[in-house]
């Protein structure tokens, strides 16, 4: 079971390596470079303690895998360098505070954020705009990578009530969405206590 904080973010990295990237250049990795700059965004912020971050990783060679990151037990990382170090060294069975390796695929993803009681919301750009939507704790977001989520992933959050939220009718950054995401709690205070 994932741990409950007050907010969540899971990313579907279409393409993102489910293998250690060793010396590679994290572009290169099925753009695991999306997936280091959200949890590096996340870890920066004033939520890191209250938050939880999932990545379900779809690419070669064993998807589907999940990279859970509990930011109340992770240090925060400076680099994409830092975070291919972690992330190699969890996947290889090491142990690296705060992270775990699940076999969860987006479905089974979605369905332990519920079960732990997470009100989950798509972030997407026809959503209905978060300044004027009543985001309930704990919340969990979920976004896509450079990519997106696919027609099928869209139908399963729909089937399951997930309510679509929008940050603007502009697509941003899913590290950008992250922050913006956490600006917003802050600023309403509803998930700080």
């Amino acid at each position: 079971m994932l741990p409950r904080r007050s907010v969540a973010f899971l990313v579907k990295a279409n393409k993102a390596w489910t293998a250690p990237v060793g010396g590679k250049r994290l572009a290169s990795a099925g753009r695991l470079d999306v997936v280091a700059r959200a949890v590096i965004a996340l870890l920066g912020t004033p939520l890191a303690t209250r938050a939880l971050f999932v990545a379900v990783l779809e690419g070669p060679p064993s998807p589907p895998l999940s990279l859970v990151v509990d930011c109340r037990r992770a240090r925060p990382l400076s680099s994409e360098a830092e975070f291919a170090q972690a992330f190699s060294s969890v996947l290889r069975g090491g142990r690296v505070e705060g992270y775990e390796v699940l076999r969860l695929g987006f479905k089974e993803a979605v369905n332990e954020l519920r079960s732990t009681g997470y009100n989950v919301y798509y972030l997407h750009e026809a959503g209905r705009d978060i300044r004027e939507f009543n985001v309930k704790p704990p919340a969990a977001f979920v976004l896509g990578d450079h990519i997106g989520l696919t027609r099928e992933d869209e139908a399963l959050l729909e089937a399951e009530g997930v309510r679509k939220i929008s940050l603007g009718p502009f697509p941003y950054f899913t590290s950008h969405c992250i922050i913006i995401v956490c600006e917003e709690i802050l600023r309403r205070a509803c998930m700080v206590a």
